[in-house]
């Protein structure tokens, strides 16, 4: 039996097979398409959450530099405590210092939805946020204090032969303090950015 005999006997299948000519390259057509649609959709989704976690990465490093600017206007403060620039150097030590915490909040917020969405407790930016919150409002507050305290000592000592030696000794000391906490936190906030960056990207 050849072809068009075949094709003669059974009808039905002369039918479907001419449907299936002129329509399978168009089924075969729509479904690459979709295949492509759905493959440009995941790479769109995971494109758009390394964007996130890269601007989450950055956002970390910019909280990093932000805090040694307040350290850096902390000492810049307590080192021209007795000139006219004081109230000057206290107000941008006190706007660093609220930039600071505030931009730490916003990446707090940010990673607590990171967090939820990803349902990874490592996104967490709460032991870098607490490390910072500690260090403005009571390290160095405190370190002022200890300032206050020494050089009210150095002054009423009347033994100190050289009170400005005295007082220059007592500021390499706070600064000394001050390097070491803000490294500690620093250092929280490396890691934090460094352990996305490992993880996620």
């Amino acid at each position: 039996m050849d072809y068009n005999t075949f094709m003669k006997i059974h009808p039905l299948f002369n039918l479907g097979y001419e449907l299936f000519k002129g329509i399978m390259p168009t089924l075969v057509a729509l479904f690459v398409i979709w295949i492509n649609n759905k493959s440009a959709n995941k790479r769109e989704k995971n494109k758009l959450t390394n964007e996130r976690f890269y601007n989450l990465e950055n956002n970390a490093l910019e909280i990093n530099s932000l805090v040694y600017d307040v350290g850096t206007a902390f000492l810049t403060y307590i080192q021209d405590l007795k000139s006219d620039k004081m109230d000057d150097n206290f107000r941008t030590y006190l706007i660093k210092t609220t930039t600071t915490l505030r931009i730490a909040r916003q990446l707090l917020n940010q990673s607590i939805l990171f967090a939820d969405k990803h349902n990874n407790k490592d996104l967490l930016f709460y032991d870098c946020f607490n490390s910072i919150s500690e260090l403005c409002q009571n390290k160095m507050p405190s370190l002022m204090a200890f300032h206050d305290k020494r050089s009210n000592e150095i002054n009423d000592d009347i033994l100190c032969i050289n009170k400005k030696k005295a007082y220059n000794d007592l500021l390499d000391e706070i600064q000394k303090k001050l390097i070491d906490m803000t490294q500690e936190t620093e250092d929280k906030i490396i890691s934090y950015a460094d352990n996305i960056l490992k993880k996620y990207m």
